[in-house]
C-alpha cells in the first residue's frame, strides 16, 4: 500500500510539473541591492566575495 501511494505521488509530481514547481520553488533571491552586496541573501545562494567583480 505505501508504495502504491509513493508511485502515485511520483506519477502525479511528474505528470503536473507547472503546478508542483510554483509550490517548493523559491523566486530568485538579489546578490546586491543599490551598490550593496547582501550578504543574507549571499549566504542563502552560496556566494562568496569574490562575486563582487560581476555585481
Amino acid at each position: 500500500m505505501d508504495l502504491l501511494f509513493l508511485v502515485l505521488i511520483i506519477n502525479f509530481v511528474n505528470y503536473y510539473p507547472p503546478l508542483v514547481e510554483k509550490r517548493i520553488s523559491y523566486p530568485p533571491l538579489l546578490g546586491a541591492k543599490d551598490g550593496q552586496l547582501l550578504r543574507r541573501n549571499m549566504r542563502h545562494e552560496f556566494l562568496t566575495e569574490e562575486v563582487r567583480s560581476i555585481f
